[in-house]
């Protein structure tokens, strides 16, 4: 079975718990994703089913959203909720001072990945190295922030809520933490929720507990469904044949519609979606990028 499956990831889960749970109810020993969740956090994950986990690094759209709760005040050896409180500060900051320092954050940043974190140094996860009381130096690495808007400020409880959109691999972690220190004062996570991944929203995701062993692919979404906006190209029995064994195919022979003309193309034959293939304007011709299906 080839395809996706938007998982509303429950509080307390780790992706791992998701991925084996849903390996276990529908029988699939092949399922990637396209980006962790913290274990706190609840939200969107995008389940690649089968062969479909080679189709990632084609993926047109890897942007995230989330919704995101952030307290100031206090920063933790996690940089979220789940940590121990390492600084505090009392100082007062007003509403006029986050909105000014939030739009320093829209655009290329960079950002020092968390000790927290399953980035290896070295051979070794670098949680298991905070988890020993240890803290090594870390590589500074670029995401870029979309957009960051301010939904309220509750300044009673010092408490912010953002709607953020970045790109994959943004750590909203970090810039919590780093919100707070422009702030000049402290801040943590307190809770995420991620709302959209990869062009799906949350409002096609479905809970665990919905999905049921009797029909374990009743929500699957078709592989195809994320490069909808590619042309589209048709192939005979015997060109996908060709095209599965990393034949080429000339542009001429090929029956392409409409689309963003991009240079990769969905390919399909008379059994469904088959792969995806780049033109070669150059030369004329249909190249297998990614074949799903064998």
């Amino acid at each position: 079975m080839n395809g996706f499956l938007i998982i509303d990831k429950p509080g307390g889960w780790t992706s791992f718990d998701v991925v084996a749970k849903v390996r276990r109810i529908m029988g699939i020993k092949k399922i990637g994703h396209t980006g962790t969740l913290d274990p706190m956090a609840t939200g969107i994950m995008v389940l690649m089913l089968g062969r479909t986990a080679k189709l990632l690094n084609y993926l047109p759209n890897t942007d995230k959203r989330y919704t995101a709760s952030v307290k100031l005040g206090a920063k933790t050896d996690t940089l979220d909720k789940t940590g121990s409180i390492v600084a505090a500060s009392q100082r007062y900051v007003d509403i006029g001072d986050i909105k000014r320092v939030l739009t320093k954050f829209v655009g290329e940043i960079e950002q020092v990945p968390p000790m927290y974190s399953a980035v290896k140094k070295d051979g070794v996860r670098l949680y298991d190295l905070a988890r020993q009381g240890k803290e090594v130096y870390r590589e500074k690495r670029k995401v870029r922030i979309n957009s960051i808007n301010l939904l309220s400020f509750d300044e009673q409880e010092r408490r912010l809520i953002l709607d953020i959109t970045c790109s994959s691999g943004t750590y909203i972690r970090t810039l919590a933490d780093d919100i707070g220190e422009i702030l000049g004062t402290y801040a943590h996570l307190d809770a995420l929720r991620r709302t959209s991944a990869c062009g799906f929203d949350e409002n096609i995701s479905v809970k665990i507990e919905d999905i049921n062993a009797s029909e374990p692919f009743k929500h699957v979404i078709a592989a195809d469904t994320a490069f909808k906006d590619f042309s589209s190209a048709y192939v005979s029995p015997a060109q996908s044949v060709r095209l599965i064994n990393g034949g080429w195919l000339d542009m001429d022979r090929v029956d392409i519609k409409d689309g963003s003309m991009s240079e990769l193309v969905r390919i399909y034959d008379g059994n469904g979606f088959l792969g995806l293939g780049n033109i070669d304007i150059k030369n004329g011709s249909l190249k297998p990028a990614c074949i799903i299906r064998i």
